[in-house]
């Protein structure tokens, strides 16, 4: 919009969200698509992009005219466009978060379910359990170990492998209902007690008689005779069935959490290369980097007192030497300098390296091991000229995409990695 407020651009997706034709909102003032309710809500919010202060996501009343109702969950920012003398306009950014949102509840409404689930069976199964699963209670045995004979079993033990408190219950029950694929490791434990004295420790699976699957803890210590030899272990046993489908649960979940913040630095990477005409590729690995192209001298470390002068020199003689114009080699040098000055302010140095790639492109990677960026100020440092908090890029990142060709961006906790590519003749936009 221009400082009267009428719409100069739009792109197809606002016109979906506006209800009006992307052609039809040129020369309209705000208010006359957004419809008087909206227009108030979104008056005072432009006005104040238009002194100077952005107006970062804010939830406002939809269009007069939207007819798109799977629209819900929206956050508006106004950002104000500016030379060095005066503000021109501002930008309006409609970023559509109703995807994330249903995503999220979906998640949670089936964590919920699943719960629900679990409980129900384990209320199914109260009797039997008599409360053991809820109140973590221990079921306590003695076992013979001259003759594998059970000589003990409490009724909470009982329940833990299905029977009832009141059914005869023996040692080859204990084993019959242990599953076949836990069952050397139980065995081999019962023969370290037998043999060495040591004590019993185990956890298990058990299929019950009615073909459901449990856990159990089981510890114990053995007792001996006048001789040493150990005659018995004496032990409690628990039911962990609801840690065990607990630990699958979180895992399960953690899952699809990771699946989701996937998904939405995904979003958050094209929103990126949006609104930046597509110069900042924001990279998720050091695969998303671009090849290097025919190294130019040595690697150039970075510090306060030396090296930013030694990059200038280095990335301007490799652009005039591919042919480069004045203005273009001074617009990469800008970048460049950028980049470099990133580097020792925000991580105390780094070190820099300058490529040609097929005679027509100079390249110049700046890496740090700093504590990396905080990508959540990406979108205003690309946006706003000065903005800068610490730990950020800062108005750095607004003049290196004003000023190259394209920007790479790998950050992280344990450095940032920057490239920068130039080429010789400037690449024309589909609208110039």
């Amino acid at each position: 919009m221009d400082r009267q407020l009428s719409y100069v651009w739009v792109n197809p997706a606002f016109a979906v969200y506006s209800g009006v034709p992307a052609e039809k909102h040129i020369g309209q003032l705000v208010g006359e698509i957004l419809g008087e309710r909206a227009w108030l809500e979104s008056k005072g919010l432009l006005e104040s992009a238009l002194s100077g202060t952005p107006v970062v996501e804010q939830v406002l009343s939809p269009p007069l005219y939207s007819e798109n109702r799977s629209i819900d969950a929206i956050r508006t920012s106004y950002y104000p466009l500016k030379t060095t003398e005066r503000i021109f306009g501002v930008l309006a950014i409609v970023v559509d978060h109703s995807k994330f949102v249903e995503a999220e509840t979906k998640l949670l409404k089936e964590s919920i379910a699943e719960r629900k689930a679990h409980e129900q069976k384990l209320l199914e199964h109260e009797d039997r359990l008599n409360l053991a699963l809820r109140g973590g209670k221990l079921g306590t045995w003695q076992l013979s170990l001259r003759e594998d004979v059970l000589i003990d079993a409490s009724a909470i033990c009982k329940q833990c492998f299905g029977f009832a408190a009141d059914e005869p219950f023996n040692y080859t029950d204990i084993v019959q209902a242990i599953h076949p694929d836990d069952l050397p490791g139980v065995l081999q434990a019962i023969e370290a007690s037998r043999h060495l004295g040591s004590d019993y420790q185990a956890e298990y699976r058990t299929i019950w008689r009615d073909g459901s699957e449990h856990w159990i803890s089981a510890t114990a210590q053995p007792t001996f005779d006048e001789n040493g030899v150990p005659l018995t272990l004496i032990g409690i046993s628990q039911d962990i069935s609801h840690r065990k489908i607990a630990e699958k649960e979180k895992t399960e979940l953690l899952g699809k959490i990771r699946e989701f913040a996937i998904t939405q630095a995904a979003f958050f990477r094209d929103v990126l290369a949006s609104v930046t005409d597509g110069k900042l590729r924001l990279c998720q690995s050091s695969a998303d980097l671009p090849a290097r192209g025919e190294l130019v001298g040595d690697v150039i470390s970075l510090t306060v007192t030396a090296g930013l002068n030694v990059l200038r020199k280095a990335a301007k003689e490799a652009a005039i030497t591919l042919g480069f114009t004045d203005e273009r080699w001074q617009d990469f040098i800008t970048a460049v300098s950028e980049a470099g000055m990133n580097a020792v302010v925000h991580a105390g140095g780094g070190k820099a390296q300058v490529y040609t790639l097929n005679g027509q492109t100079v390249q110049v990677w700046v890496r740090d091991t700093g504590k990396g960026i905080d990508l959540e100020d990406l979108p205003r440092a690309t946006l706003e000229k000065g903005y800068t908090t610490t730990g950020t890029m800062g108005h750095g990142m607004k003049m290196m995409l004003q000023t190259a060709d394209r920007v790479w961006l790998l950050t992280g906790p344990r450095g940032t990695t920057l490239v920068i590519e130039q080429d010789r003749l400037p690449h024309k936009r589909e609208w110039e």
